[in-house]
């Protein structure tokens, strides 16, 4: 775990009842989402799944390790956007969609206090 990550789990607990004793990941908010996008709309689950394990990917690449939940910030967001655009035009338009409503879902289902694209990052 690379410091600033260290430094993160100093600052949140997530409220996910499953995530006890650590910090939630990135990962473990991807994989509740997805089931939950799976219960109310099944043909999204494929689509955002793909988007959000790429984000996933990039934001381990860039934190040097498995990405803190609390590490999703616009900074972030926008890297990873502007990468896809470069690999594939066609994909941004769903690539922002999958990100907005993992991003409302993380408020609402009270993974995170506040909106993590409205804030300061944290890393």
């Amino acid at each position: 775990m690379s410091e600033r990550t260290a430094n993160l789990s100093r600052v949140f607990t997530s409220a996910s009842p499953w995530v006890v004793g650590r910090e939630a990941l990135f990962e473990d908010a991807v994989d509740d989402f997805l089931h939950e996008t799976t219960r109310q709309k099944p043909w999204l689950r494929a689509r955002f799944e793909a988007q959000l394990e790429d984000l996933n990917t990039y934001l381990d690449r860039v934190l040097d390790g498995p990405a803190p939940l609390e590490a999703l910030s616009k900074r972030h967001a926008n890297a990873w956007l502007h990468g896809l655009s470069e690999r594939a035009q066609g994909e941004r338009a769903l690539a922002e969609r999958a990100l907005a409503e993992f991003a409302d879902y993380l408020v609402k289902w009270g993974w995170l206090p506040s909106h993590p694209l409205e804030r300061p990052p944290v890393v």
